[in-house]
């Protein structure tokens, strides 16, 4: 095929084979065999044979096209992508079952072989025994390691392993007293292109790309899941409703890696003399040492307040889907996960947008337009200190609105998830800046994360700001479809 049929896209790259010019040279050919009247109008016999020849050319060039552009590492997939990844010694992450330690009860002496089954009473969670394990002298033993059959990210509750899959005469109870540690997913095409993009900027130190990238490769900050802005100068600056002092960053970090392993990268990566500052978000204060000089450093960073999005979502269905509310529903969970290629999600600092939200659903479900996405603030996190016999919370980033971001309000619902603040507790005063009063005493002394909800939710059409210290959530239960 002539290569006249490819447009190579100099800024990105990308080689994409010309429909139009298919088309033309297969007219060309029946109109120079058959003669220049013929007419080939679509409607006619020759028009569809000519539209057909068209389309199986098309699909052989997109095919090619789509075979060249695997040396490009911004679109290769597959293989090809492993082949790149490995060029700068990274490789994709690869799935591993989730692990829970169970306590076994049963006759001395017992054998239980590797590979032995428990479930939830409702077997839709299985895990299997990790290594052949022996009932041994008292009929119990602890912290016996089993993992889950399917590889992924396969939470168990505590206490919630009890059910026998394998028949096994002497072995009589099992559970499990703590929840079982999430596995990982094999590592998707888009999420290994960014880790190559990040591995390459690791590379060395002192710039900000360097600082990003490092931290995105911490195992267990998720793609997205960094903000990050510096104060270039001299005095103290407010940027993005953050307070930095001279010659300084500020970072917010999500995911589950550890506060130490933040602290360590982010000092290890920034330039030497750079300041730190905490933000509005939950804020972290850790000690690392230095290993040339053993100086010990102060790094401060802030955790994302998580601000809990509602989804209104109301569509028109043009095409067959079983589900419509489920296919929905998963769609945007995907898009909030960052698992839409070209798409952040809910990042961390990601304001959330109704027509973004809407574009992902029908990216993902062709034949589903949506009409309208309404979205609306259900409950944010703060930190914030509470004392036994006291109402009052202190110690709070900020109470009142900050810019356009929400703030407490009287009224909102109190909960740190019945520790040290009751059930059904609510927000009675706001106090100066930095403090609220609650019409119930806390129970307890702690300095902990607390959920402020509002008791209703105000849905709206146009996009809701989320600050470089927040990070937005969903949650399927909080996703409502209606089809007209």
């Amino acid at each position: 095929m002539a290569s006249d049929v490819y447009n190579y896209h100099d800024d990105t790259g990308v080689i994409v084979p010309d429909a139009s010019v298919i088309q033309a040279q297969v007219t060309q050919e029946y109109l120079d065999t058959f003669g220049a009247d013929l007419n080939t109008d679509p409607s006619t016999p020759q028009g569809m044979l000519i539209t057909i020849e068209t389309l199986s050319r098309i699909a052989v060039a997109d095919n090619n096209a789509a075979i060249a552009n695997q040396i490009n590492p911004n679109l290769a997939g597959g293989v090809f992508l492993d082949a790149l990844l490995q060029l700068t010694g990274a490789q994709r992450v690869v799935s591993s079952p989730s692990l829970v330690n169970c306590t076994l009860t049963g006759v001395e002496g017992t054998i239980i072989p590797a590979g032995a089954q428990i479930a939830t009473t409702d077997q839709a969670t299985k895990f299997q025994l990790v290594t052949q394990t022996t009932i041994p002298l008292g009929g119990t033993i602890s912290d016996v390691q089993f993992e889950s059959v399917e590889d992924g990210e396969i939470a168990a509750e505590a206490n919630s392993l009890i059910l026998i899959v394998s028949n096994i005469l002497g072995w009589e109870t099992v559970t499990n007293p703590l929840a079982a540690t999430l596995g990982t997913q094999t590592q998707s095409d888009t999420q290994a292109r960014i880790q190559r993009i990040n591995t390459l900027g690791a590379q060395g130190n002192s710039i900000a790309t360097n600082v990003i990238s490092n931290l995105y490769l911490l195992p267990g900050v998720p793609p997205s899941g960094v903000s990050f802005q510096e104060n270039v100068s001299s005095t103290t600056q407010v940027i993005n409703e953050i307070t930095m002092v001279p010659h300084s960053l500020y970072t917010c970090v999500g995911g589950s890696a550890s506060d130490l392993d933040v602290a360590t990268t982010i000092q290890n990566s920034k330039a030497a003399g750079c300041a730190y500052n905490n933000g509005l978000g939950i804020p972290k204060d850790i000690q690392v040492t230095v290993p040339l000089s053993n100086q010990i450093i102060d790094v401060l960073f802030d955790r994302p307040s998580l601000v809990t999005i509602s989804i209104d979502v109301t569509v028109h269905v043009f095409t067959s889907v079983t589900d419509v509310t489920t296919a929905v529903q998963n769609a945007i969970i995907a898009y909030a996960n960052g698992e839409v290629p070209g798409q952040p999600g809910f990042a961390v600092g990601q304001s959330v947008s109704p027509y973004v939200i809407a574009g992902a659903i029908m990216q993902q479900i062709p034949g589903i337009f949506v009409q309208e996405v309404q979205v609306g603030v259900l409950s944010f996190t703060q930190q914030g200190t509470v004392s036994n016999g006291s109402a009052s919370i202190t110690g709070l980033t900020y109470n009142a609105p900050v810019g356009g971001f929400v703030g407490i309000q009287t009224g909102m619902i109190v909960s740190d998830g019945n520790v040290n603040i009751p059930i059904n507790t609510t927000v009675t005063t706001i106090v100066g800046s930095d403090q609220v009063d609650m019409d119930n005493n806390a129970t307890g002394d702690a300095t902990e994360i607390i959920t402020f909800e509002n008791s209703s939710v105000t849905f709206q059409p146009t996009e809701i700001p989320i600050g470089v210290w927040q990070q937005a959530q969903t949650f399927t239960s909080i996703i409502t479809v209606s089809q007209v």
